[in-house]
């Protein structure tokens, strides 16, 4: 079961690695608005946090929940951001038939 599960995820990221290193710039786009709304959305929460900060004194666990949320957003979004501006650099070094032969190989073993 374990087994079958890795060989689910290591299709699922050569395939998305694949999809990635054919299109590039398509994905970039993609990216970078997933970067967008979720600084949107941390900067969205830590602003309710700042709002409501009176009027939730009684319920501080729902004040931290709201910061932890926020900071869990700003952090993905930073860590694409930077994975993003690395990738120009780690594609280079990335074989597409490797890649596919790779997917053939998972797909005949099932």
């Amino acid at each position: 079961m374990k087994e079958n599960q890795q060989r689910l995820q290591e299709v699922k990221a050569l395939n998305d690695l694949r999809k990635f290193l054919k299109s590039p710039d398509n994905e970039t786009k993609k990216k970078k608005f997933q970067i967008r709304i979720l600084q949107i959305v941390g900067f969205l929460i830590l602003f309710l946090c700042f709002l409501f900060t009176v009027s939730l004194k009684e319920y501080p666990l729902i004040l931290i929940g709201l910061a932890i949320i926020s900071g869990i957003s700003f952090s993905v979004a930073t860590l694409t951001a930077i994975s993003l501006e690395q990738w120009p650099i780690l594609s280079k070094h990335l074989s597409l038939e490797s890649i596919e032969q790779r997917l053939r190989e998972l797909v005949i073993e099932d």
